[in-house]
């Protein structure tokens, strides 16, 4: 009697292959086992290719490779959906190797990740465009340092299909200027539904630098942002442009640090999901969510996450907060702890705690990540 292994049913053997994710040797090997097993492995080997070596940059060889297979194999193509690339300028420059990837056919690249953080004369030789323009991508995570005027020739080129950006730099006062001057030129492109930004000024910090959120992001256009993260560095705030439209906003996750926060919550109507980083507690925190307006719908959750022991914030802060958010149209609040665990912390909050309105978590990080 014939025996049969239970992976030759194939939504078994594709459901085993899931846990292998991510191993790129065991893949290779389970590649080699039958040919049932080509393709449930091909397509996680490619799907996210790991393209780096134990340093951050990507490997100028494991790119040489990756290009030279799926020139052999153009059925493979179809198969890549994520793109994590990284020049590296200082040992072993790698930018022919980029150029060749860039310039294969992807069919179904969904997201595009460039790390830029190099010197100009590497980003200037960089062909990136053909990558950028795939009609099917729908996600840009960009880091770069240099001038936000390049980074804005950089937006202008990517595809009109992308819906959510991820976008960390640095940036001066005077590039801050020239690109403000620029995008009064500049047409609108697609519509983003999200969108994280992480600014940074490149400089002293002896004033705050306020940057217009549309100046940022063009010639993309937010009248369909839904998810708006805001993570600026020390030194810049973030503002807003008199003309945007933010009524479609349902999610924001915002930092609060120490010093003044000119940002009004009531400008969000329909918020659903509000998110609050708080490094180290102060007024600021109460003073930013007492502009939530009372007058619109409640909002669903409101979550803070601190790495600060409740036990070491002065009881007045807390006592203000606890009263601000107890007034506030909110169905839950979340409190995320990332340094240490306090069992009780419920007592700090005892206007929330009579409602049953706050739940507290602990959130375990990994120090090496």
């Amino acid at each position: 009697m014939e025996r049969h292994s239970p992976l030759d049913i194939p939504e078994l053997l594709n459901y085993t292959m899931g846990f292998l994710e991510g191993s790129t040797s065991t893949l290779l090997q389970c590649a080699l086992v039958a040919r049932p097993w080509v393709n449930p492995a091909q397509l996680r080997l490619f799907r996210v290719p790991h393209l780096t070596n134990e340093r951050i940059s990507s490997n100028r060889f494991i790119l040489r490779s990756f290009h030279d297979t799926l020139r052999s194999s153009p059925h493979l193509l179809g198969l890549v959906q994520e793109l994590a690339i990284t020049p590296d300028a200082q040992f072993h420059p790698n930018i022919v190797e980029i150029n060749l990837v860039c310039g294969l056919a992807f069919t179904n690249l969904r997201t595009v990740k460039l790390d830029l953080q190099c010197p100009t004369k590497i980003r200037k030789q960089l062909q990136l465009a053909s990558l950028m323009s795939h009609q099917m991508l729908r996600r840009l995570d960009l880091v770069v340092s240099g001038s936000l005027a390049e980074c804005a020739s950089f937006l202008r080129r990517c595809s009109p299909t992308i819906r959510h950006i991820e976008l960390s730099f640095f940036m001066s006062d005077a590039e801050l200027l020239g690109l403000r001057r620029e995008n009064r030129r500049m047409a609108a492109g697609g519509a983003i539904t999200s969108l994280q930004l992480s600014p940074w000024k490149n400089g002293p910090f002896t004033t705050l630098c306020t940057v217009d959120l549309p100046s940022l992001v063009y010639p993309f256009e937010l009248s369909q942002l839904k998810a708006l993260s805001i993570r600026p560095g020390y030194g810049m705030t973030v503002g807003w442009d008199s003309n945007l439209s933010i009524d479609s906003i349902q999610m924001l996750d915002i930092e609060v640090r120490e010093q003044p926060n000119n940002l009004d919550l009531s400008i969000f109507p329909n918020l659903q999901i509000l998110r609050i980083h708080v490094g180290s507690f102060s007024a600021a925190v109460a003073s930013t969510l007492q502009t939530v307006s009372r007058s619109q719908p409640p909002i669903h959750t409101i979550v803070i996450s601190t790495g600060q022991n409740l036990a070491t914030i002065p009881s007045s802060l807390l006592q203000e907060l606890d009263s601000v958010l107890a007034s506030l149209p909110i169905a839950s609040l979340e409190l995320e702890q990332t340094n240490g665990w306090d069992p009780d912390a419920a007592r700090f909050f005892p206007n929330l705690k009579s409602r049953n309105l706050v739940r507290f978590f602990s959130v375990v990080r990994c120090t090496f990540c």
